[in-house]
């Protein structure tokens, strides 16, 4: 699923950095399939290719559908990453750190999917608190500094 010779940016470098708890890894067949549980959400990946085109597909298996817009917003994020990275360009956080921006597609989300945007602006505003208390972690431009942050991974993740 990543491009030879480049490093897979695990899905939870954000999260962890934000203290949040982090879900598990349930099945993974390289380099087509990985499949990762947060409490009730499942998050599937699948690549397929057709005709030399390479599709992927995201499901979200979410138990309470109020968390629909959430799970939305968090993926929106990560999949505005790909194309750039998949361009050879450095990861960045900078479409995390726009919080304003993310309360502004919660709503999006929330009217799309009919359902009630409490628990969303309610994730939003906990963004707001833990990107606060970690500012020091942001440099000028407002993307995250991210130095470190392999080193970390591999210290509590031997192996992965």
């Amino acid at each position: 699923m990543v491009p030879a010779g480049q490093p897979w940016a695990k899905p939870t470098e954000l999260g962890r950095l934000l203290g949040e708890v982090q879900g598990e890894p349930i099945s993974s067949v390289p380099p087509s399939h990985i499949a990762w549980q947060w409490d009730e959400m499942v998050f599937t990946f699948e690549l397929t290719e057709h005709d030399g085109v390479v599709q992927l597909e995201l499901l979200v298996t979410i138990e309470d559908r109020d968390e629909a817009a959430v799970a939305a917003l968090e993926f929106d994020a990560f999949l505005d990453r790909l194309a750039p990275y998949l361009a050879g360009d450095e990861l960045t956080f900078a479409a995390f750190a726009d919080v304003d921006a993310q309360e502004r597609l919660l709503e999006v989300y929330a009217e799309r999917f009919g359902i009630d945007r409490t628990r969303g602006l309610d994730f939003v505003a906990s963004i707001r608190r833990a990107l606060a208390a970690r500012e020091d972690r942001f440099v000028a431009d407002g993307s995250l500094d991210v130095t470190g942050l392999e080193s970390a991974w591999q210290d509590t993740h031997p192996g992965s």
